[in-house]
């Protein structure tokens, strides 16, 4: 797989490190029925940061392309069907300071490069709710990684590399060789 045929992180308007927090649908952060932002918010909060027992939520810190690629193949890792379209939004580090969250490091479970890159957040509906209003006041956009488009050619990337996220027929990742 040519490294340059791949998404750049501003293809999905990263600008910037930051969190990416997978969600179901794209349409959950910017639902149609809401008109207001502080409705929209509390609609998205709901939807986006779904309520648990905990109030923990997975994150993924992110800097570079292949990180984002890593966590793609780790998402899709547990997937029937790897090349799928995966809904996120993008949060800037200082709007999780914003919000007053609490990170806990909580590494992935299977691309050995990105592993260490994952978090969970420690989320309350009301916590929440400040969250998307940030979000949503910068103007924040949730985002695709569309199947064919952009899923495909990166879990192609990773499998090339040996990722442990893919379906690789290779003994050792090449994340592995050089961060034995």
């Amino acid at each position: 797989m040519d490294k340059s045929m791949l998404p750049s992180l501003t293809d999905f308007d990263i600008y910037k490190p930051g969190y990416i927090r997978k969600v179901d649908k794209r349409g959950h952060w910017k639902p149609e029925d809401c008109h207001d932002l502080e409705t929209r918010a509390k609609a998205a909060s709901e939807r986006v940061f779904k309520a648990n027992s905990e109030n923990l939520h997975s994150l993924w810190y992110i800097e570079t392309a292949e990180q984002f690629y890593g966590m793609i193949a780790d998402l899709s890792a547990e997937r029937p069907h790897k090349n799928q379209d995966i809904d996120f939004v993008w949060i800037d580090a200082e709007e999780l300071t914003l919000a007053s969250i609490e990170l806990i490091p909580s590494p992935g479970k299977h691309c050995v490069f990105v592993s260490n890159l994952h978090v969970n957040a420690r989320i309350d509906p009301v916590i929440a709710e400040k969250l998307c209003l940030i979000m949503m006041q910068a103007d924040r956009e949730a985002q695709r990684c569309k199947k064919k488009q952009h899923t495909t050619p990166m879990l192609e990337y990773q499998t090339g590399k040996g990722c442990k996220a893919t379906e690789t027929s290779r003994e050792h990742c090449d994340c592995e060789v050089v961060n034995p």
